[in-house]
């Protein structure tokens, strides 16, 4: 060992005519090393901000920075932490410029029992052009930080590559990803989830802005929008351009009671009325209508007879949502038709008291159709009627079906 180490002592002191060479081999072997430390990007992350406003994040967000720090620092990225109390991309690309970071990283996070989504972005700061983004979920543990481990490996090679390109002295080019993304319309207070559970906030003044969303151009994106008592609307949009602004439908407010106005054509003076009570909005009702029957003597000028029919029924819509313009349904029910005769002479003049019979029935189906706008719904309906024959029965037993056409009032 004493003779090795005098061996390399021999080596390193060699004559003047070789330093130059051994001077050159030096510094062609520290040269990479000087210069990786010189040119390492400097990337500040910025304390992160809730999804939801008044969220309580502050355990989660101490997981998600660190798993961010030290996975972007495997990469040979110099990190650093800023605490920004506004969380708008200007106040984070200032107090990143202030620190002197070349690229600032921008956390959202959504805490949802134990879950927590994670929605980050980087940017350039000197031109606060989007460099990359990602999003993970994992559970609201301490094994988040693996999570956020994961994200750094997504958005470390972006940072590089952007860095590389910043020193060649070629201007940034903003990838063709989302970067920008408004929803404008709609209910106030709406609530606006993307994806499957994706919330990005609630409609104040008329609209809403997604923090990030990192999805490519040319994919489709998927919209739910809600709110208490108003049935829910799910729409898509393709994804066209980086800065995009969405408007969202109006929501249809649930309605528990309905009534309607009704004709029967197959008679020529009959009309009537109808109401409705939804347990379920939209979905399943219970309900009666009453429809009266005028049937006149013209020859004689005066009434044959006049029938009233009541019915209660029970049904529900299927086939289409229930915000579709054209729904279908079904009921099943039961009720009676009193029908009040005349005498050929007219029982007003004296001649004979009025005759009165009963036919109650069943409704095994009715079917329905209805035009859905809002407000108004026109229908048409077709009622499959059976009577059954007894004593004061005027109509013959049997099978008989009836058609109405009206309008739901909402």
């Amino acid at each position: 060992m004493v003779r090795r180490i005098v061996n390399l002592g021999r080596n390193f002191s060699t004559p003047a005519r070789r330093c130059p060479r051994i001077v050159v081999v030096f510094a062609f072997a520290f040269f990479p090393i000087a210069t990786a430390g010189a040119q390492a990007p400097h990337l500040a992350i910025a304390s992160p901000t809730p999804l939801i406003v008044a969220e309580d994040i502050g355990r989660h967000a101490a997981i998600t920075v660190r798993g961010l720090s030290e996975g972007m620092e495997v990469h040979g990225v110099d990190v650093s932490q800023i605490d920004v109390d506004d969380g708008t991309l200007d106040a984070v690309l200032n107090a990143a410029a202030v620190a002197g970071a070349d690229y600032v990283l921008r956390p959202f996070l959504d805490v949802r029992g134990r879950r927590v989504t994670v929605v980050a972005g980087v940017y350039e700061v000197a031109t606060g052009a989007f460099v990359s983004g990602s999003i993970r979920q994992g559970r609201a543990d301490i094994t988040f930080v693996e999570n956020a481990r994961e994200m750094s490996e997504e958005l470390g090679p972006s940072v590089l590559r952007a860095h590389e390109v910043r020193l060649a002295g070629d201007p940034p080019g903003l990838p063709d990803t989302l970067v920008s993304l408004e929803f404008t319309g709609g209910e106030e207070g709406a609530r606006v989830v993307l994806g499957d559970d994706f919330e990005i906030g609630s409609i104040a003044a008329g609209r809403v802005r997604a923090p990030f969303f990192p999805v490519p151009v040319g994919t489709a994106v998927d919209v739910r929008v809600e709110k208490e008592d108003h049935y829910p609307e799910r729409f898509e949009f393709e994804v066209d351009r980086s800065e995009m602004s969405v408007e969202l439908p109006r929501l249809r407010p649930h309605r528990r009671w309905e009534w309607s106005a009704r004709y029967r054509p197959q008679r020529i003076f009959a009309g009537g009325a109808g109401l409705r009570y939804f347990p379920e909005p939209g979905e399943l009702f219970v309900g009666g209508n009453a429809v009266f029957s005028l049937f006149p003597d013209f020859r004689n000028r005066t009434l044959s007879f006049y029938s009233i029919d009541f019915d209660l029924r029970a049904g529900t819509y299927f086939f289409r949502p229930v915000t579709s313009t054209i729904r279908m349904g079904a009921s099943l029910g039961a009720g009676s038709q009193f029908t009040m005769i005349a005498t050929p002479g007219g029982w007003r003049d004296g001649d004979l008291p009025p005759q009165l019979f009963v036919d109650p029935f069943v409704m095994p189906v009715s079917l329905f159709v209805e035009a859905n706008f809002n407000r108004l719904a026109p229908f048409i309906e077709l009622d499959m009627q059976y009577g059954f024959g007894h004593a004061i029965a005027f109509l013959e037993p049997g099978l008989r079906a009836n058609l109405t056409l009206g309008v739901f009032f909402r």
